[in-house]
């Protein structure tokens, strides 16, 4: 979340801002499905 927020201080969004993202609609993160940046998150 630290990462996420200094993402967003830099309004430079990236990866960790997509997670904040996911957690902010009630889900969980999990694996990762493809190559990154091209692929998606796998969420419970």
């Amino acid at each position: 979340m630290a990462w996420a927020c200094v993402e967003k201080v830099l309004d430079m969004p990236g990866f960790f801002t997509m997670l904040a993202e996911i957690y902010k609609e009630g889900y969980f993160p999990c694996p990762w499905k493809g190559n990154y940046p091209s692929g998606q998150a796998v969420v419970l």
